[in-house]
């Protein structure tokens, strides 16, 4: 869509549209612009926070989440979306997944941080996603740290532990406590 004069304040309303059609081209379009995150993260913050959403908007929008991994003040929501009130715990796994796939070559600090906090929390509903998205920023000390302190907790479902030491980067010491847990699982 490059060389389009189209702008994101152009496709928001059909966003809302009653006709199922309308809604799902304004979401097509969306999905091609991650460049509009930035420009949009005002609105997806108040729309993903609103209480009067019908399922299917909240689902949409959850799954428009990656657009907003290239823009510092979207970055922030993602973030904000994983640690602050007022989001819903599938908006927050949605965040999670949109960290997970970004594939950016420095991760934001705020992200880290986001992470972390889930890690160190171990909020069941949104740990495996968390891990997920540490697998793309396990370069930072203390998520290592706190992947380790995840894959050694015997109160955590094992399939669990399993992806928090996969998640560890190449040649993160390991020791004989999760080396028996790796071998007999």
């Amino acid at each position: 869509m490059d060389g389009s004069d189209l702008r994101p304040t152009e496709v928001v309303p059909f966003l809302s549209a009653t006709d199922e059609r309308l809604r799902a081209a304004a979401n097509w379009v969306l999905s091609h612009h991650p460049d509009w995150g930035g420009e949009l993260a005002g609105w997806f913050r108040q729309r993903l926070t609103a209480s009067d959403l019908a399922d299917a908007e909240r689902t949409a929008l959850d799954h428009q989440l990656h657009i907003l991994t290239r823009a510092e003040v979207s970055q922030q929501l993602l973030a904000d979306a994983i640690t602050q009130p007022g989001f819903r715990t599938d908006t927050r796994v949605a965040a999670l997944s949109a960290i997970a796939s970004a594939g950016l070559k420095q991760s934001p600090a705020s992200w880290k941080a986001a992470v972390l906090s889930v890690l160190e929390a171990k909020n069941a509903g949104i740990l495996p996603a968390a891990v997920r998205a540490a697998r793309t920023l396990n370069g930072d000390a203390k998520i290592v740290v706190a992947l380790l302190a995840l894959g050694r907790d015997a109160s955590q479902p094992a399939t669990l532990r399993l992806d928090a030491l996969a998640a560890l980067p190449a040649g993160a010491p390991l020791d004989g406590v999760e080396f028996d847990f790796l071998r007999t699982n």
